[in-house]
């Protein structure tokens, strides 16, 4: 976030109209995100357990002040399953209505490796927490960097990453 604010994204945000912000790949701690948002924002964030790494956040506002989520959680998969950076979900009043708005970012894995291994771990955490999401609020919207491409138009480079995970 420290680098997109440096190449202009305060500026940007702040003719965007956004009443819930995403971020993924945070990579800074809790009082950067604040601070870098400035006041009107109100931040949820999930740093990695790697200083450094990953990190989820996400940040809300609307036009009476900062909107601050219901209730927002973090764990996703078993208690053994390290998802700390790399999924955050909050619910969100808006209206009469509750949104929950979840922030992922997964790992973009590397094929034969321990790397492939956690991606597919997270993966299949997903898969068993969608249908528990859509039961918990009909009204979820799953955003972030998913690092999954179905089709050659999905990825930028795809003759040369034909063989390759991420």
């Amino acid at each position: 976030i420290r680098a997109a604010y440096r190449k202009g994204m305060g500026d940007w945000l702040e003719h965007q109209g956004i009443d819930i912000l995403a971020i993924q790949e945070v990579r800074a701690e809790t009082d950067d995100v604040v601070r870098l948002l400035g006041d009107g924002w109100h931040v949820v964030h999930d740093a990695a357990t790697a200083k450094g790494r990953a990190g989820v956040a996400l940040a809300s506002r609307d036009d009476g002040g900062p909107r601050e989520p219901e209730i927002h959680r973090v764990a996703l998969g078993d208690d053994d399953f390290d998802s700390a950076g790399r999924w955050l979900e909050a619910d969100f009043k808006i209206g009469d209505r509750i949104v929950t708005v979840v922030s992922t970012y997964v790992h973009s894995g590397e094929v034969d490796t321990p790397k492939q291994v956690e991606k597919y771990k997270f993966l299949d955490a997903m898969a068993e927490r969608l249908p528990k999401l859509a039961e918990h609020n009909p009204l979820s919207l799953i955003v972030g960097d998913l690092n999954v491409g179905h089709r050659t138009l999905d990825i930028k480079n795809w003759k040369g990453n034909v063989k390759r995970a991420g």
